[in-house]
């Protein structure tokens, strides 16, 4: 498996719309283990492959949240059939907007049409954290981003917020560096909880990362 480059914004080929996949074979299922791979590594919880820089609607995720448990998930080609009407709102990030989040509604629940890793249709009723992230990512099948859904307020706010976030981090790095060398331990702060954050880092590297929805990149 290879560690892929995740391009970011501005770059125009997140905004590109997706091409279905006609058959499940070798090449898609390298892609997925890269993909996998890639957003393990990023650290994130959902990646499309337009993050990586190929038009296919294929998207891989991984929300579980015990230490060293993969549960991985492969979706070629998904379609939602049905949304609940009863929202749901979750801090969203992005491997492809590195260090901004923000709180974005989604329907709380859906289900969803696709093909498996071995090509097999399936269907999957989400709800909760899972039902986000596939909307999260599905949107990027179509060239949307989370930022999209907020208004210029918001996003203004979500600027003032990355510097002050960035800011912090050289603050509490050199602190960390300190107690090393003091023989002191300093836990890590968890800016991006599992479960709440899509860009879905787990610790403070989600400040040079970024998480696609995916800490919750996606």
């Amino acid at each position: 498996m290879t560690i892929r480059t995740i391009i970011t914004e501005p770059n125009q080929l997140l905004r590109q719309v997706s091409k279905p996949v006609d058959q499940v074979g070798k090449e898609e299922q390298t892609l997925m283990d890269d993909m996998l791979e890639t957003m393990y590594d990023a650290p994130g919880i959902g990646l499309a492959a337009i993050q990586v820089g190929v038009p296919k609607r294929i998207i891989v995720m991984d929300i579980s949240k015990e230490e060293g448990k993969k549960e991985p998930r492969y979706f070629v080609n998904p379609v939602i059939k049905n949304k609940d009407p009863i929202k749901a709102t979750y801090e969203e990030g992005c491997l492809s907007v590195p260090n901004q989040f923000a709180e974005i509604d989604r329907p709380s629940k859906c289900e969803v049409e696709y093909l498996d890793y071995h090509g097999k249709k399936q269907l999957l009723k989400a709800d909760g954290l899972l039902a986000t992230c596939i909307q999260h990512e599905m949107d990027h099948l179509e060239g949307v981003l989370f930022i999209d859904y907020l208004s210029k307020l918001k996003k203004s706010k979500m600027s003032k917020i990355k510097f002050i976030r960035v800011v912090v981090l050289m603050l509490i790095v050199p602190m960390l560096s300190f107690g090393q060398n003091q023989g002191t331990c300093y836990n890590t702060v968890s800016f991006c909880p599992v479960g709440k954050r899509m860009g879905f880092t787990k610790n403070m590297q989600s400040f040079s990362g970024a998480f696609e929805m995916g800490d919750t990149s996606v």
